[in-house]
């Protein structure tokens, strides 16, 4: 998973906007050679890929395309500083724009300081709209003097630009020990936005839930291994304390997966996969071989979990 880096974006690098022409990146280029400041394979990289329409229009999606200059030039400063964004600095800002901002916090931000930012984040997707953003971007392009692009490009690099967003939010939320709990909360907010945020959100969600699938996979198998213990001895008293921390590490993983799925009206499939396992081994025990408390146990942890 990776920060969604907005400095290296080819226009923060030369130090232009989008409204300049083809001989300001050239000039820009040359003056950042002079300068010695940065790698000239980086600045190169950058020039060019704002010279071929391709590139750029990533590089236009992914920066802060619609800001006034200083705007612009004060988040960046911001970021650099690694300073928390305000509501009224991307006040002027298009929803794509906003987006991008909040993506490069993402990855510095404070525990406490990372909900509201991740909620902005998600916001904006339900006010980023393909026709306004193509006619963002092509304004910008007519005054530059480059062309303008078909709907299906800018379709396309949207869509990668979104991943990138749903990658940087996975990638600030899982350097905190508690994530899963910080994912559920983002789930929680998502499921009472409904709409944009929530289809966002719920992307996130699946990304987050592949980068926990190693630990659930561990858990099952830990909780394999406390039924069988069961199994061979019912009346032991250690595997239903681990039934029981498992069930707890399980829910701090899967809970926003199961938050996300329940909204839809459906069971998220592994963690129906466990209880019923479970389930059917507290009928076991109870029915035949009277371990009535344990199986009243293990059921309390199940309804505690799911």
């Amino acid at each position: 998973m990776a920060n969604f880096d907005l400095l290296s974006n080819p226009f923060a690098v030369l130090g232009i906007t989008p409204r300049d022409d083809a001989s300001a990146i050239t000039i820009a280029y040359e003056d950042a050679l002079d300068e010695a400041k940065l790698d000239e394979h980086e600045l190169l990289s950058a020039q060019q890929s704002l010279m071929a329409s391709r590139p750029r229009l990533a590089a236009e999606l992914g920066w802060l395309t619609g800001a006034a200059p200083k705007v612009a030039a004060d988040i960046c400063s911001k970021i650099a500083g690694q300073i928390p964004i305000s509501a009224q600095d991307t006040a002027t800002l298009p929803p794509v724009s906003v987006a991008n901002v909040c993506s490069a916090c993402l990855g510095y931000l404070s525990r406490a300081e990372f909900p509201n930012i991740a909620f902005a984040l998600a916001d904006s997707y339900q006010n980023i709209k393909l026709a306004a953003v193509i006619n963002l971007i092509n304004a910008e392009r007519q005054v530059a003097g480059f062309a303008t692009v078909e709907q299906n490009l800018v379709q396309s690099e949207l869509k990668n630009l979104r991943q990138e967003h749903v990658q940087a939010m996975v990638s600030g939320a899982t350097k905190f020990d508690d994530a899963g709990h910080l994912m559920t909360a983002i789930a929680e907010y998502g499921i009472e936005r409904s709409g944009g945020v929530l289809e966002f959100i719920g992307e996130v969600v699946e990304a987050f839930d592949r980068w926990t699938a190693p630990h659930l996979h561990e858990i099952d198998e830990q909780i394999d291994r406390s039924i069988s213990q069961l199994r061979d001895d019912p009346s032991l008293e250690a595997p239903l304390g681990e039934i029981e921390t498992h069930l707890e590490n399980w829910d701090s993983f899967n809970q926003a997966q199961q938050l996300i799925f329940e909204a839809k009206n459906l069971d998220e499939p592994r963690s129906r996969a466990i209880y019923d396992k479970l389930r059917e081994l507290t009928i076991w025990m109870a029915n035949e071989h009277e371990e009535h408390n344990s199986a009243r146990r293990i059921s309390q942890a199940l309804l505690e979990t799911f």
